[in-house]
């Protein structure tokens, strides 16, 4: 009896510091957490706040590889044409809106980049499931803005003086239009191997939806 109760001592004592090593851990994954949104928050203040002023400096190419724009400053100015809104004095994590002019980046990011809402939502210190609806609104305004500038009311007289000299060496000053496509990148389904293999792209090595215009 008395060896039985120095084993279930020895294994309390065992219990204990396994409790204790596994607490310490979670309070420096905690830790570790905490200070990865710190850092996640200020370089999310550096990259949207002026950012004309900012990553156009530091990493020209960054407003290409992240939005699919040339310069910040080209996103700045589109943004603000085709949405009037500018980037915001201050960013507030804390609050429970987001400006407009990030939940444009949202969408533009999960368009050009094909990251995914989780990802987003990371980077953007929100919740999934808000970060979904916001990028699926910002979408849906995005593709109209574009369906509205394929209509416009262009003069014949306009498209011979803007020709470009390319085409009028290639003979195609009078061609009515020129088609284009682009590759969107989505998930990849499973459930249908024939799907699974329709949807890939050479383009962007990954499954997608192909946009013709």
């Amino acid at each position: 009896q008395s060896c039985r109760k120095n084993q279930s001592q020895i294994e309390n004592e065992r219990l204990k510091e396994q409790i204790a090593r596994q607490s310490a851990q979670l309070e420096k994954q905690k830790s570790d957490l905490s200070r990865f949104k710190e850092s996640l928050d200020a370089r999310r203040k550096e990259l949207f706040l002026s950012p004309e002023q900012n990553l156009d400096a530091k990493n020209p190419d960054a407003a290409r590889n992240l939005f699919g724009f040339p310069s910040f400053k080209e996103m700045v100015y589109t943004l603000n044409a085709l949405f009037d809104i500018l980037p915001p004095a201050d960013l507030n994590p804390k609050t429970d809106t987001i400006h407009p002019f990030e939940q444009y980046l949202m969408a533009f990011m999960r368009i050009h980049t094909g990251m995914t809402v989780f990802a987003i939502s990371l980077i953007f210190d929100r919740d999934r499931t808000w970060t979904g609806r916001i990028i699926s609104a910002s979408v849906k305004s995005i593709g109209s803005a574009g369906r509205d500038l394929s209509i416009l009311d262009i003069s014949e007289e306009f498209l011979e003086k803007t020709c470009p000299q390319q085409y009028k060496e290639e003979g195609l000053e009078r061609c009515c239009a020129v088609p284009d496509g682009k590759d969107f990148k989505i998930y990849t389904t499973r459930k249908n191997t024939l799907f699974t293999r329709a949807c890939y792209s050479d383009k962007v090595h990954a499954s997608a939806v192909r946009c013709i215009s």
